[in-house]
């Protein structure tokens, strides 16, 4: 069932139409390669052995991403809410098996693009391909950002930066996420 500009988060509206310059025909033809998911608070989007074989956007909720560690534990790699993309762009890319979990923190509202849906807009939409390159680079740089900044900086220093940069995910997320995702004992995390 194709989802109307009434029921898509207004952001992602602003995104394609004012930032990107798709006119409200080429943002139709857009918003039709949408299908609207319901993930139910636990429920996976992706789990690990899978392809990732879709473009998806958050319309509303929380999920985070992880991989198990050959300790058993598992490694938060980021927190996904309103306005974010989700998925796994190397197996997207290469239809290798994914290594990531991603599962629902809250109840969650997805706009799922199939891979014929991005390869279509890809082709007709040379301004949403040109789009999609920029958000994998600025995808790629912040995620270098974050591993030097956590290589080079104290847990304190990362939980600051947390609570300059992502102060809503304190709220949202339980301590023993965050905690991982701080890379620190959930005991630390309670003294910062």
């Amino acid at each position: 069932m194709p989802i109307s500009r009434n029921s898509v988060n207004p952001k992602l509206i602003h995104l394609f139409s004012d930032v990107v310059g798709l006119t409200d025909e080429e943002l139709d033809c857009m918003l039709e390669q949408f299908n609207p998911v319901h993930l139910r608070k636990k429920e996976f989007y992706l789990q690990s052995g899978e392809v990732c074989r879709q473009v998806t956007y958050v319309n509303k909720g929380c999920l985070r991403t992880y991989f198990p560690g050959e300790d058993g534990k598992e490694h938060t790699l980021y927190f996904a809410v309103e306005d974010w993309w989700i998925g796994d762009i190397e197996s997207f890319h290469s239809g290798n098996p994914t290594k990531f979990f991603i599962q629902a923190l809250e109840d969650c509202e997805l706009l799922i693009m199939p891979k014929s849906g991005y390869d279509k807009m890809s082709r007709e939409l040379p301004k949403y391909q040109e789009w999609y390159q920029m958000k994998v680079r600025n995808a790629y740089m912040a995620s270098i950002k974050r591993y030097s900044d956590f290589k080079s900086g104290s847990a304190e220093d990362r939980y600051r930066n947390l609570m300059k940069f992502q102060p809503h995910i304190l709220q949202r997320v339980a301590s023993k996420y965050i905690a991982d995702y701080l890379e620190i004992e959930p005991e630390s995390l309670s003294r910062l």
